[in-house]
């Protein structure tokens, strides 16, 4: 009896020795920049693998795994996610003899993706006025189509990134070149929750206040044109403005820009 309850007592003892030794990683921070999720973590010792994990609901939607040897403890998501919220966990991998293997999981801690969005004075999907080509291309990668050279109308040079699959255009100037206005006709950018593109001026002005409208024209010979725009911001050489394009076929919203006035037209229009 004796010696049986020694036997249990050892065993015991073995078992709390490797449940110390199999401790889970201890989550650092976890953290996002433009929708790329950054992860850190503290190594437990005696681990196979590492294996980082961001959840959506129950579903691993991206993630990563790494041998312990490598001693890696923090990592960067090659690509962004869509916005929504995330559980994150980082699994330590023990393998004792055989092929019994389990994960130990740290806590979860939650992620939060903003979704690229119309900022009104600042920018269009994370792009924001004043930032560099490099900034550009961290962000949304190299351009589908670029061009420049002097602008004609508002004087000096310029540089245009064109993204068509995010339905971005971009547009610099300056040397070095900065963003000095980005727009979009894609409804997927919204204010806040509210999707602007498409809606009808009325709309418009009823989501956003201080919203001012006008139509502009332009006599050009053997006729006048006319356009109708929607704007937030000072109608000034200097400001920023966030325009709001009336489209003429079906008096909604189209293409949507902020961006730095450089000049206004003898109409008031600016460039």
């Amino acid at each position: 009896m004796f010696l049986a309850a020694a036997g249990v007592t050892a065993a015991a003892a073995l078992a709390a020795v490797g449940a110390a030794q199999a401790a889970a990683p201890i989550l650092g921070s976890v953290s996002q920049r433009y929708g790329v999720p950054s992860v850190s973590w503290t190594n437990p010792a005696d681990a196979k693998e590492i294996r980082v994990q961001i959840r959506r609901r129950s579903a691993v939607v991206s993630g990563a795994t790494f041998a312990a040897d490598q001693n890696v403890s923090s990592w960067k998501a090659d690509s962004r996610l869509n916005g929504g919220t995330y559980t994150v966990r980082v699994g330590a991998l023990f393998c004792g003899d055989g092929s019994r293997c389990r994960t130990e999981w740290s806590e979860e801690k939650e992620l939060v993706i903003p979704k690229p969005q119309i900022e009104p004075g600042k920018g269009i999907a994370f792009v924001s006025l004043g930032m560099t080509k490099q900034e550009v291309e961290a962000i949304w990668g190299r351009p589908d189509e670029s061009h420049g050279g002097t602008d004609t109308l508002r004087g000096g040079v310029y540089w245009t990134y064109v993204y068509k699959r995010h339905g971005l255009t971009v547009g610099f100037r300056g040397r070095p070149y900065r963003v000095s206005a980005v727009s979009t006709r894609k409804k997927i950018y919204t204010v806040g929750d509210t999707e602007i593109n498409g809606v009808s001026e009325a709309k418009l002005r009823a989501t956003l206040r201080g919203v001012r409208c006008r139509t502009f024209g332009e006599r050009k010979v053997p006729r006048v044109l006319r356009w109708r725009s929607c704007w937030l911001g000072r109608l000034a050489r200097g400001q920023v403005v966030t325009l709001f394009a009336i489209s003429p076929a079906s008096k909604r919203v189209g293409a949507i820009s902020v961006f730095r006035v450089t000049k206004l037209l003898p109409n008031g229009s600016p460039l």
